[in-house]
């Protein structure tokens, strides 16, 4: 799902959307594949060249379409955070 908070139009609208599907299809194929609990930073090192606020968009609405779940799992982010890892449904 993108959420068009800039305001997109027409094909630019269209094409943001389909790309925001593409993320989200990779993102559960890529958890069906490994079949195991992964937060967002460990996604990001299959897919090097996903724009971070995108993958993590696309988590969180893979989460709230029940596809994944969030874990009582955390580990230690880039910045010092702990961060859930998700996992397949």
């Amino acid at each position: 799902m993108f959420y068009n908070t800039i305001h997109a139009e027409g094909a630019q609208l269209h094409l943001f959307e389909s790309l925001a599907k593409s993320d989200e299809a990779a993102i559960l194929q890529l958890y069906k594949i490994t079949k195991k609990p992964m937060c967002w930073f460990e996604v990001k090192n299959y897919f090097p060249n996903m724009n971070e606020c995108s993958l993590k968009r696309a988590i969180t609405n893979l989460k709230n379409k029940s596809q994944l779940k969030k874990t009582d799992i955390k580990i230690l982010g880039s910045f010092g955070k702990p961060c859930y890892k998700y996992q397949i449904i």
